[in-house]
C-alpha cells in the first residue's frame, strides 16, 4: 500500500505543479488566442490528473480536504470544458447531467457534514471548510444550471461557463498549494480564503469583457 501511495502522491504533486504554471500562464494571456487554448489543454490534462489522484490519496489515507478540493475542482474542470464543446454547437448530453447531480449531492453532503459536525463540535476548521466547499459547490451547480437545462440559442454564452469553471478549477488548485505548503508563514484559514478572494473577482470581469465582445460582434 506504501509504494501505491507514494507512486499516486508523486503523479499528484508533478501534476498539480504543472497545473499551477499553467493556471498562472493562461490567466495572464489574451483570451481565445491560439496559445491560450494550446496552455489551456495542457492545464486540463494536468488539473484532471490532479483531481482524479487527489480522490484517490484521499481515500488512501483519509483526508476530507483533499476529497473537497478534488470533487469541487473536478466539476468546475468538467463543465468548464465540455462548455467550449457546446460553443461549437454539441449539445448537453445526459453524462453532463448525470455530472451534474452527482456534484449537487456531494455538495449537499459536504454541507450538511459540516453543520453536523459545528453542531456536535463546536467551531472549528473541518465544519468551516465543509461548509465552505458546500455553498460554494451548490452556488456553482445553480449558475451551471440555467444554461445546462435550457441551452441558450447564443452559443457563445457558454464561454461564460468555461471561464467560470475553468477559473473555479484553478482557484481550488491554488488553495491546495496554498493550504499544505503556505501554512507555516499564514494563519490556517487565511491559506484556505486568500485564493479566492484575490482570483475570484477575475470572473465577473472576464464575463463582463465577454459580453463587450459579443456585442460588438452583433
Amino acid at each position: 500500500m506504501a509504494w501505491i501511495k507514494s507512486s499516486v502522491l508523486g503523479f499528484h504533486i508533478a501534476s498539480g505543479f504543472l497545473s499551477l504554471v499553467t493556471g498562472f500562464a493562461i490567466t495572464m494571456l489574451q483570451k481565445g488566442i491560439r496559445k491560450h487554448s494550446r496552455i489551456g489543454i495542457v492545464f486540463t490534462v494536468s488539473m484532471g490528473i490532479t483531481c482524479v489522484s487527489g480522490l484517490l490519496l484521499s481515500f488512501i489515507a483519509w483526508n476530507p480536504f483533499l476529497l473537497m478540493v478534488a470533487i469541487f475542482s473536478g466539476y468546475g474542470l468538467i463543465h468548464g470544458t465540455r462548455s467550449m464543446k457546446f460553443v461549437k454547437g454539441a449539445s448537453p448530453s445526459l453524462l453532463d447531467k448525470v455530472v451534474f447531480y452527482s456534484s449537487l449531492s456531494t455538495h449537499v453532503l459536504f454541507l450538511a457534514y459540516g453543520i453536523t459536525m459545528f453542531t456536535q463540535h463546536g467551531f472549528h476548521l473541518v465544519a468551516l471548510l465543509s461548509i465552505l466547499f458546500g455553498l460554494g459547490g451548490l452556488s456553482l451547480n445553480a449558475s451551471f444550471s440555467n444554461r445546462l437545462f435550457h441551452p441558450p440559442s447564443n452559443l457563445l454564452l457558454w464561454k461564460e461557463d468555461h471561464i467560470t469553471g475553468m477559473m473555479t478549477a484553478f482557484i481550488a488548485s491554488v488553495t491546495a498549494f496554498s493550504s499544505t505548503s503556505l501554512h507555516t508563514v499564514l494563519p490556517g484559514i487565511i491559506t484556505w480564503i486568500w485564493p479566492t478572494i484575490l482570483l475570484a473577482p477575475l470572473i465577473p470581469i472576464w464575463i463582463r469583457n465577454e459580453r463587450d465582445k459579443n456585442r460588438e460582434g452583433l
